[in-house]
């Protein structure tokens, strides 16, 4: 087995520069209530082989406390999305204890074990159903509480353990909202992007939660609108919003990660 290794200006009516607000969603520490960070059950564990699964645009309505309404177009997601797995992969590159199957090579096997549709049935299986938790703070409390239990979850988890040589877990990385929005505060017009992404490790022996972590990010840009003579002003590039979640943070408290 091969380890895995791998604005436009404003111009003069700009009264900010690009500021970035940098949230990180709930905590990095265990918990037994499903926080972000390594999951108490599995503190010490490090999986010997990881399948990577694709980016997805993690469901609209499975919604918990901290996921907003998304109103990004499907090619924002597509790009969020290909800007994460090209992160992600370069993620393991030098990490000796992070053993994982890239995405190209998950995919080859579902094909291999003629199930080349494998992955289009996952968001499905992450969608709400109606007794799904309706007070969870955050991505891992949700998957938790909701999914984790879910009989065709494990059951695909199993599959995808099984064509993928007996993986012990899976990584989903996962854009979980992508937002933009316009307003008028004073005479300053305003226009902000935001999104989120998270990682999840889950176990396929029973679907329970490793680790998980998320980040978010909201990038405004601030012109004056007397100063617009007619211009058409330029929301902040949806590439640098993600260039603020797709750090070191996002990767925080991942089993047997070295940081350099």
């Amino acid at each position: 087995m091969s380890k895995t290794i791998k604005t436009k200006p404003v111009g003069f009516f700009l009264i900010n520069a690009v500021v970035a607000i940098v949230l990180q969603i709930g905590c990095t520490t265990t918990k037994e209530d499903g926080g972000l960070g390594m999951q108490e059950a599995h503190v010490g564990f490090v999986p010997a082989r990881i399948s990577i699964l694709p980016c997805t645009t993690w469901p609209e309505g499975s919604r918990f406390k901290t996921k907003p309404l998304s109103n990004a177009k499907a090619e924002t997601f597509k790009q969020l999305c290909a800007a994460f797995d090209k992160y992600v992969l370069e993620g393991f590159g030098s990490q000796p204890f992070m053993k994982g199957f890239s995405p190209t090579f998950v995919q080859k096997s579902f094909a291999t074990a003629s199930k080349p549709d494998h992955l289009t049935t996952l968001p499905t299986l992450l969608d709400r159903t109606p007794s799904d938790c309706m007070e969870c703070e955050n991505i891992a409390s949700f998957y938790r509480r909701s999914i984790a239990n879910r009989t065709p979850m494990q059951l695909w988890l199993s599959d995808t353990s099984r064509m993928t040589k007996n993986s012990d877990a899976i990584l989903l990385p996962t854009i979980l909202y992508a937002w933009e929005r316009r307003y008028n505060d004073r005479g300053v017009l305003v226009l902000e992007r935001s999104t989120s992404a998270a990682l999840l490790l889950i176990s396929t022996a029973n679907g329970d939660l490793i680790w998980a972590q998320s980040r978010a990010a909201v990038v405004p840009v601030r012109v004056l609108e007397s100063n617009l003579n007619n211009q058409t002003p330029t929301p902040p590039e949806w590439s640098t919003v993600s260039g603020q979640i797709f750090t070191e943070h996002i990767w925080a408290d991942f089993p047997g990660r070295q940081v350099y």
